[in-house]
């Protein structure tokens, strides 16, 4: 584990200066680096420094006597210099001189390093593009900092909490290129060397310096680029979009208008003006989003959106990703984690920030709502049910506050348990102390902290501050931050004596007890994982009548906290956990699923967001490893179970207006449509688990036949704009041979290729056509399959590009699938690492099981192994994360003994970086293997019974 750097000094500014050499995709540079000591006798510096060939050191004090008080140390034979290359750290010793408290000094150095390929580590890193108009090849660089990529660059101390003041200048070996950094250019210096330049090969750039920031936010952007600004802002800074020249920069613009309100969104809510004179948004080939301050870099497919060939889900994708990495300026760059055992706070509240103001520019989206339900796409971001996922395990969940966080251990940092069950926590609290209350505790800690470091006990201070004095937030919130996973309320209810559930009825009192929820591992009778839940039913006061421990009682309106039980006879009536806002599951007697079903069709029951977690929780339920041990008898459920539930909501999916919305109004929401979401993507999981059950064929047809008149049940209005429900349903209906959405999508297909500009496909629907093509292609009949493939090779559009490559996936084809796989670890394509994962999860839906069965799952496993040293050490190389995410998409359809076996095996073998991966894809396995033992021959009767 990587140790901190000792405080005996602090950095207070640095002057870097670099040289890039374009040709030969190397560097050298200089940095000197103002230093204070902060105690005294300091005799020596330890700062990081990586990959780099240090070629001179100096030091300079400015209180010895010499010119203008300053003093050259010249005699570098003096300083004793160490390498740690395991903590990438240099120690400059300076034992002729010891340095006392407050005392400045300035160390130099010189020094050369390369410039890498991207994706392969951090720092420098080039990326091939290809200009639209002629062809050419060329290189664009750009850097990747967080969290240890600045110790590539320049030596520095490479800590969130060591903040300094960065001046930078650079010179690149290529004439006419765009250099961009976090400051403004400083254009005086740039017509003095322009006046002075001897060299018509070279281009010049100093940036303004920047105020006190963490490295790991310090970019450096060189290509040419074009920029677009905004026709009309009100901001008092300038915004601009850059784009590679011939990537048809007049496709940002829609972006670029949303950024303008999103800025001035977020002042608003902050209460706090954007601290910086400017604001780049770089669109870039291959990359992701990174929030660097000043400059947030993009890969293209978030920034340049054609409204011709964008689709209305892309399009929101962007807008989410450009919200969150807007409020990062704010939330984690002005005011910066101390340290990275705190890194959660900065990206959940960047992801809730995000999506409410998504939901503030967008109503009617019901962006909230879409943060609750599954998307069947496997494209799709798992928000919510991502990270109750994730953190259903014993194993591979960690507590969000981490105390053992390093970041040479940075890809397990930065998963759904950071992110979204981060944003879930921040939003239960947000609507547990109000709206103004939850805000003005955010402003106080903006301003308290401005342009320094804090940590979570700082956020919770000022909120309490801020807030009601009766909600002891940090109590509150210990629990949820530093504990582990999150809990299972099950609800325990003897059934009514007459077989009749009766709400009205005097019954005796219900009672609520938790364990916390396990996936893949047995759950425990015991309470020393206790979470504070909140009970808020969505109306009326039921207070009177709670019966739970005296200082567990939280006196708010309408509102009780437990921590191990309570009982009431309310809770009989009532779906807990209303619109989905707490972060744990309910598991209810048979008799009150039962109930829920029967009142399906009142508009005053449940909201859609309701719905849709009474099916995730079940589903969680069903499949989890003790579900028989640690549910009353009566509340043992099963997969035919939940298939009724499904099909009763399929019917009729209506439901009452949420109120999840985070000013507290109700929402115009996409009721029937996310119900929808949430039934397809629970089919398809359905699907994955029982594809090695025995009987599969069976049980997988009849799965089919259910699907397919879930799809008929398509209703012919809904109140979500009607391109992402009709495409919903298109996508869902194209899968079946015989359903007339497929010969639609195989004329359309063929009518675009024969005229692209008379017949250009719907954007809504584009992938999805080509996935019906890719479904129906043989090696005997591959010219529309081929087609695809051109396209994807060929096009300029990024959204094209990805709906074409990854559609290639869902071909059953051996033949053709060998060739498209090929693309995987081919360095030259232009496919990035996120379109590779896609095209590994669209292996995982294949929807032919019959000749050959099973043809994606085992394909891309086989593929995996034969390539692990390629993705791991070769030229498409990826992260020790994103390996995570390929072993995940892999094997995520098994659940036989040998194919447990063969992963144990494996696990075994690898390095240490992989375990808690290899870890992770086991626990998954066992459980699928439990559940299908457990429920295949219950679903088979339930599908012959339904006449599926």
């Amino acid at each position: 584990m990587a140790t901190r750097l000792p405080r005996n000094v602090t950095p207070t500014d640095y002057d870097v200066f670099l040289d890039l050499d374009l040709d030969n995709l190397t560097f050298e540079g200089r940095v000197t680096i103002g230093i204070k000591a902060l105690v005294d006798n300091t005799t020596s510096v330890v700062l990081h420094c990586k990959d780099l060939e240090i070629l001179e050191t100096r030091l300079v004090f400015d209180y010895l006597p010499g010119p203008l008080g300053l003093e050259v140390h010249d005699r570098p034979e003096e300083l004793e210099i160490q390498h740690n290359k395991d903590q990438s750290t240099i120690t400059v010793s300076f034992p002729f001189c010891r340095l006392w408290a407050g005392r400045t000094f300035k160390l130099q150095h010189r020094f050369r390093g390369t410039i890498k390929r991207n994706g392969r580590t951090p720092g420098l890193q080039w990326e091939n593009y290809t200009t639209s108009r002629d062809g050419e090849i060329k290189k664009a660089i750009y850097t990747t900092c967080e969290p240890i990529g600045a110790r590539t660059i320049f030596p520095c101390f490479d800590e969130p909490q060591l903040k300094a003041s960065i001046k930078l200048s650079v010179k690149v070996n290529k004439k006419g290129v765009t250099i961009l950094s976090n400051g403004s250019e400083d254009l005086s210096s740039k017509s003095a060397e322009n006046g002075n330049a001897q060299d018509d090969n070279i281009t010049r750039a100093t940036f303004n310096p920047m105020r006190r920031m963490s490295t790991y936010l310090f970019v450096l952007v060189v290509g040419e680029f074009d920029y677009i600004e905004p026709f009309d802002s009100p901001l008092r800074f300038p915004v601009r979009v850059y784009a590679l020249k011939g990537a048809e920069i007049h496709r940002g613009r829609r972006i670029l208008d949303v950024a303008v309100k999103a800025l001035s969104h977020y002042e608003r809510l902050f209460s706090a003006y954007y601290p910086l004179d400017k604001l780049d948004l770089v669109a870039f080939p291959g990359a992701g989003g990174l929030e660097n301050w000043g400059c947030v870099v993009f890969g293209e497919r978030f920034v340049l959106l054609d409204e011709q060939e964008t689709s209305a889900k892309s399009w929101q994708s962007a807008v989410e990703t450009l919200c969150h990495e807007l409020a990062h300026q704010w939330f984690g760059n002005l005011v910066t984690m101390a340290w990275w055992d705190d890194l959660w706070l900065s990206e959940a509240f960047a992801q809730w920030a995000g999506f409410y103001v998504v939901d503030q520019m967008f109503p009617d989206w019901g962006y909230w709502v879409h943060f609750v339900a599954a998307d069947p796409d496997p494209e799709a971001m798992a928000f919510y049910q991502g990270a109750l996922d994730l953190d259903s395990s014993r194993r591979g969940s960690h507590p969000l506050y981490n105390p053992d966080a390093s970041p040479d251990k940075f890809h397990e940092l930065f998963d759904n348990i950071t992110y979204m069950k981060g944003a879930t926590v921040l939003r239960m609290l947000y609507q547990r102390i109000g709206h103004q209350h939850f805000l003005r505790g955010i402003w106080e800690y903006l301003t308290r902290h401005w342009g320094g470091n804090a940590t979570h006990e700082d956020l919770w201070k000022a909120l309490e501050r801020a807030s009601p004095p009766r909600i002891d937030i940090r109590r509150y919130m210990d629990k949820w931050t530093k504990q582990v996973g999150y809990p299972l309320v099950v609800v325990y209810d003897p059934p009514p004596q007459s077989g009749i559930y009766d709400p009205g009825c005097n019954f005796p009192t219900a009672s609520l007890m938790q364990h916390r929820y396990l996936q893949s591992s047995e759950m425990k009778d015991d309470h020393q994982d206790s979470y504070p839940v909140v009970l808020r039913p969505p109306t009326g006061h039921w207070y009177d009548g709670i019966s739970c421990c005296e200082e567990q009682k939280q006196q708010e309106r309408d509102t009780v906290l437990f921590t191990t039980h309570v009982k009431s006879r309310h809770l009989l009536t009532t779906k807990l956990n209303p619109d989905q806002v707490g972060l744990y599951r309910v598991s209810y007697p048979r008799h009150m699923l039962e109930w829920f079903q029967s009142v399906r069709d009142s508009h005053a029951s449940l909201s859609s967001a309701d719905i849709v977690g009474l099916i995730s929780d079940h589903l969680a339920l069903v499949s989890c490893l003790s579900r028989n041990t640690i549910l009353p008898y009566n509340n043992q459920i099963t997969t035919a179970d939940l298939l009724d539930l499904m099909l009763a909501f399929s019917k009729s999916p209506r439901s009452k207006p949420s109120t999840s919305s985070d000013d507290g109004d109700q929402t115009s929401e996409p009721t029937t449509f996310l119900v929808w979401r949430q039934v397809f993507a629970t089919v398809a999981k359905l699907k994955q688990a029982f594809l090695f059950a025995p009987s599969s064929e069976r049980i997988l047809a009849g799965l089919q036949r259910f699907h397919r008149q879930l799809v008929d049940f398509n209703p012919e209005k809904t109140p979500i704009p009607i391109q992402i429900s009709s495409a919903l349903f298109f996508s869902q209906a194209s899968i079946h041979p015989s359903h007339p959405a497929h010969q639609i999508a195989i004329d359309l297909f063929d009518a675009s290729i024969s005229d692209p500009r008379e017949n250009a496909l719907n954007p809504n629907i584009r992938k999805y056509v080509f996935q019906a093509v890719s479904r129906s292609s043989t090696s005997s009949s591959s010219a529309r399959f081929d087609a695809i493939f051109e396209l994807a090779l060929s096009t300029p559009s990024p959204e094209i590009r990805t709906d074409a490559f990854v559609s290639l996936g869902y071909c059953p084809d051996i033949e053709l699938l060998q060739k498209a796989m090929a693309l995987l670890t081919n360095a030259d394509m232009p496919f990035s690492w996120l379109e590779r994962w896609f095209f590994l999860n669209a292996l995982q839906r294949q929807e032919n099981y019959q000749k050959p069965p099973k043809t994606g799952s085992q394909i891309s496993w086989t593929w995996l192994k034969r390539n692990w040293e390629e993705v791991t050490t070769g030229k498409t190389k990826v992260k020790p994360g994103i390996i995570g995410m390929y072993l995940t998409s892999c094997v995520s359809c098994f659940s036989t003994q040998d194919q447990l076996r063969e992963l144990l095996t494996r696990y075994l073998k690898k390095q240490e970086k992989y375990l808690k991966t290899f870890e992770d894809a086991i626990d998954g396995i066992r459980a699928r293997r439990v559940w299908v033992k457990r429920d295949h021959k219950l679903v088979q009767k339930w599908l012959a019974k339904n006449g599926f």
